[in-house]
């Protein structure tokens, strides 16, 4: 019996030294200022659908906001990921990430079969309010291709991140959901 539990707890331990890497919270950057931590801001994989009541005004499906300050040293970085459904229509549906207002890629689908879709984006810290992004996104059958840009959003104030969604074809219910969003923070290095 105690080899059964030495042999568990050796697995047991394996396991979790595995796991450590792709662990976000505590993986520790170094250079620059000396050491500091990268971490896992929000992993949200609740299901949340669009109202869609509306074919001129986007509805918010996912929000977090940064905290003031987060984006602190230039060569800060912050990545979000988020991804979902849109319904089996052919209407036009577009899912909108902002960054502090600002939309930063346009996952576009209008198909009769249901679809995923989903987005990767970076924004960098360049200076004092300003910041560089790159994103890329799209649905399952059609790449929406990368995007980028340079943003001048406030880094000393609390800077919200949302996932939007418009149907600009028809007012359809839960025609566009998210089912994930993941907010990770880089310290410069």
């Amino acid at each position: 019996m105690a080899r059964y539990i030495a042999v568990t707890s050796r697995i047991l331990v394996a396991f979790i030294v595995g796991l450590a890497p792709f662990l976000a919270a505590g993986q520790i950057v170094t250079g620059g200022g000396g050491p500091r931590a990268a971490s896992l801001l929000v992993a949200d994989g609740l299901l949340a659908n669009c109202v869609c009541g509306s074919t001129t005004v986007a509805d918010t499906m996912k929000t977090y906001t940064l905290p003031a300050g987060q984006l602190a040293n230039v060569g800060d970085m912050i990545h979000i990921v988020a991804g979902g459904k849109m319904a089996a229509s052919t209407d036009a549906k577009n899912v909108r990430p902002k960054f502090g207002g600002v939309v930063l890629s346009n996952p576009i689908g209008s198909t009769a079969a249901q679809i995923l879709w989903s987005v990767d984006i970076w924004v960098l810290k360049t200076g004092a309010n300003t910041q560089t992004w790159w994103a890329q996104g799209g649905v399952i059958n059609i790449y929406n291709g990368n995007s980028g840009g340079t943003l001048t959003q406030t880094d000393t104030a609390p800077i919200p991140i949302t996932i939007d969604a418009l149907n600009s074809t028809a007012a359809t219910a839960a025609s566009i959901s998210t089912q994930m969003l993941v907010v990770q923070y880089f310290p410069a290095s």
